[in-house]
């Protein structure tokens, strides 16, 4: 049994080419390079003085500390074009291996590689099977994810040399795995808001904005005449200020079902091909209990279209 999984293994190695992708499940995920942005992982010791020398090539640096890494955190540089090579030989010089680029997929989201890689395994699998692909494959276990069943994170080191793409298609194709994907930091899921005369539009138009208390608490705008206190509300006036959604990004409401002729609904929408009715298992998801419309309502009506009300992430 061992050497025929190994040869299945071995043969469908040699079918990995050097494009980036992922399977999740059946659906081969692409991403392509994307070197405006670069991700450096270092010590936390290290950050103070990276800052002053990263400073020089680029244009701006956040930093991420992962949950999973104990004292390593991650500087994203967006990167000054100008100087673009400058940068990378640099960090081919002083990082090496601790340095890599962004990656863009379908929603445009920039994805950044942590060296690690997520792995669903199925309930059956046991953990001395676990650790034999672990040694197989040449990857650190970091243990397994408490709060999902059967999934574990490794971390791909010196010795693995492989890429975290190539490491989690060597999962995949394994009879003991559901999927397996890169560790991401995902960044740019939120788009900026647009600017009028030099001024932030974060205000939609919706007829009905003035009377959701929850948005903005004036406190006598609350229905039935009940007394609010002004300010105990969502501040939605200055998450607005930031962004007001991406349409990228797919939200799934679980509930009572959906009016989907719904006017201030029907812009964002999914596929009807993604609409499922658990109770008839049809894709006809109707709101008999005139529930699921309102709390779909609540994060995405459509915002400043001069009617009814606006969700949180009404774009």
């Amino acid at each position: 049994m061992k050497i025929k999984l190994l040869l299945f293994i071995v043969l469908a190695f040699e079918t990995f080419a050097d494009d980036y992708f992922f399977y999740h499940f059946r659906d081969r995920i692409e991403l392509t390079p994307f070197k405006s942005v670069a991700v450096v992982i270092l010590k936390e010791s290290e950050v103070e003085r990276a800052n002053v020398e990263f400073s020089y090539f680029v244009e701006k640096i956040n930093l991420f500390k992962p949950s999973s890494s104990d004292n390593e955190v991650f500087l994203i540089l967006s990167i000054n074009d100008s100087k673009k090579d400058m940068l990378f030989d640099y960090l081919g010089r002083k990082y090496e291996k601790r340095y890599g680029f962004g990656f863009k997929g379908r929603d445009n989201v920039i994805h950044y590689p942590t060296g690690e890689v997520i792995v669903k395994f199925k309930d059956d699998v046991s953990l001395s099977s676990v650790e034999q692909l672990a040694r197989l494959f040449k990857v650190q276990n970091k243990g397994k994810l408490s709060e999902f069943q059967s999934t574990y994170l490794f971390r791909v080191t010196d010795e693995t040399r492989d890429n975290v793409f190539e490491v989690s298609s060597k999962f995949s194709v394994t009879q003991f795995v559901e999927f397996a994907q890169p560790n991401f930091i995902r960044y740019g899921m939120l788009l900026d808001v647009p600017t009028v005369h030099n001024h932030l539009q974060y205000i939609p138009d919706d007829s009905l904005i003035n009377f959701m208390w929850h948005i903005n608490n004036t406190g006598n705008n609350i229905p039935e005449g009940i007394q609010g206190i002004p300010g105990c509300d969502m501040r939605m006036f200055e998450a607005w200020n930031v962004t007001t959604g991406n349409p990228n990004v797919i939200i799934a409401i679980t509930d009572t079902g959906i009016d989907t002729n719904h006017v201030d609904l029907i812009p964002n929408l999914t596929d009807r091909r993604l609409w499922y009715d658990a109770v008839d298992n049809d894709q006809k998801p109707y709101d008999e209990y005139y529930h699921g419309t309102g709390v779909s309502g609540c994060s995405s009506a459509k915002g400043d279209n001069q009617i009814g009300t606006a969700g949180i992430a009404y774009n």
